[in-house]
């Protein structure tokens, strides 16, 4: 089973594909996860708290319940992610495209959604109070019960 210490030997010796893997439950915060590849990975319950998360992959990746408070994704293109009941306060998801990504019940309280493309995303139950949202694109986005 892997577990922090071998993600940060392995982040050490350059590695940063981490596809296909079962990461859930791991405390990955305040990683250089900059560049990784997370494509089909399980990272539910992962605490990605403080992380640098710019150009990672989590295309087709499961991160329900997952934690990414403070943490900063850039120039990354995310499609078919499970943000389910997520943790992405304060979070800096300034010009990141997420296709069909589902962040039903997730919590986007003060994140920086400047410039972001949620497209065909689920928002449903979805917390944006407070959220930057200066020119993002929300097409074909489901807001049920959504709060701004």
């Amino acid at each position: 089973m892997i577990n922090r210490d071998n993600i940060i030997e392995m982040l050490q010796t350059g590695k940063k594909d981490f596809s296909g893997l079962y990461l859930a439950d791991l405390d990955l915060s305040n990683l250089n996860l900059d560049g990784c590849n997370f494509t089909r990975t399980n990272l539910t319950l992962v605490d990605l708290s403080g992380s640098n998360l710019s150009y990672a992959n989590f295309s087709n990746s499961n991160l329900s319940n997952a934690n990414f408070t403070n943490m900063g994704l850039e120039s990354i293109t995310n499609i078919d992610v499970d943000f389910t009941w997520a943790t992405l306060r304060y979070a800096n998801l300034k010009e990141i495209i997420f296709n069909n990504a589902n962040f039903y019940g997730a919590d986007l309280s003060n994140a920086n959604l400047n410039k972001t493309s949620i497209i065909n995303a689920n928002l449903t139950f979805t917390n944006l109070r407070s959220a930057n949202l200066t020119d993002a694109n929300l097409n074909n986005a489901t807001l049920n019960h959504t709060n701004f």
